[in-house]
């Protein structure tokens, strides 16, 4: 609510004397022009690219890691807001379990944001405990860059259940530690992941849990998936971004 009257009382009038509006995704476009009202010409979305995280191993490994040595885990990365869905992820692992696919942990880095209305991460916890996953969710809290990159390239997956994003950044970089990459079907992320990811509904454990299990069950599509991911990375670039921006400041110049 704090947001959005802020976006109100003081983007929307800004927006409106601005030549152009820089929009990061399509799916962001049509929620901006739906609420807003804004001309579609006028919303230009602009691809952002992978944080610059070191893909090569090092001789750094961090404390964490013993805790996995010699196991596989599903990773995702992000703060524990509402948003991300969590809750869901962690059900859809049980029932995972329950199914006799017990080889796997569930690691999640991020940690709770400290606000009242999205932070999620008592209900994580909360969640872990009712499933009785203490031994298997593992929660990294914020990881620096070098011990991110470790989770990344240790990873057997990545799913991504967020109901709502703007971009969703974690997608490329799962693609360039060549991760196959699962996530929720809605909003942005089929439109960033395109043809490179596998997607299910993120209101639905059992979904979730059913594509965890095809993947895991089908090494070709693993590769098949990590494969596509390589050349879906290829549409994003901070370069590519900086170029089109530019292309934009001089066509709002002469506007």
């Amino acid at each position: 609510r704090v947001w959005m009257y802020i976006f109100k009382y003081l983007g929307i009038p800004a927006a409106l004397r601005s030549s152009f509006i820089v929009v990061p995704t399509e799916y962001a476009r049509e929620r901006i022009h739906h609420y807003t009202g804004f001309p579609k010409e006028k919303l230009i979305p602009v691809y952002e690219g992978p944080k610059s995280l070191p893909t090569e191993p090092t001789s750094i490994k961090p404390a964490w890691a013993e805790r996995l040595e010699g196991r596989k885990y599903l990773l995702h990365v992000g703060v524990m807001e509402k948003r991300k869905n969590l809750p869901k992820l962690i059900q859809a692992y049980k029932i995972l379990r329950d199914r006799g696919y017990t080889d796997h942990d569930l690691v999640l880095v991020g940690q709770g944001n400290g606000k009242l209305h999205s932070d999620d991460s008592a209900n994580v916890h909360q969640t872990i405990k009712e499933n009785e996953l203490e031994k298997h969710v593992i929660l990294l809290g914020y990881l620096p860059d070098e011990e991110l990159s470790f989770a990344y390239r240790n990873a057997f997956m990545y799913v991504f259940p967020s109901y709502n994003e703007g971009f969703g950044i974690p997608i490329l970089e799962a693609f360039r530690f060549n991760l196959p990459v699962l996530v929720a079907n809605n909003t942005c992320l089929p439109e960033v992941g395109g043809d490179a990811v596998l997607t299910f509904n993120p209101y639905d454990p059992e979904e979730i849990a059913s594509k965890i299990i095809e993947v895991i069950n089908s090494p070709t599509l693993r590769t098949e998936l990590i494969n596509r991911g390589v050349e879906r990375l290829k549409f994003f670039s901070w370069s590519k971004t900086s170029r089109e921006l530019t292309a934009i400041f001089k066509r709002a110049l002469v506007a």
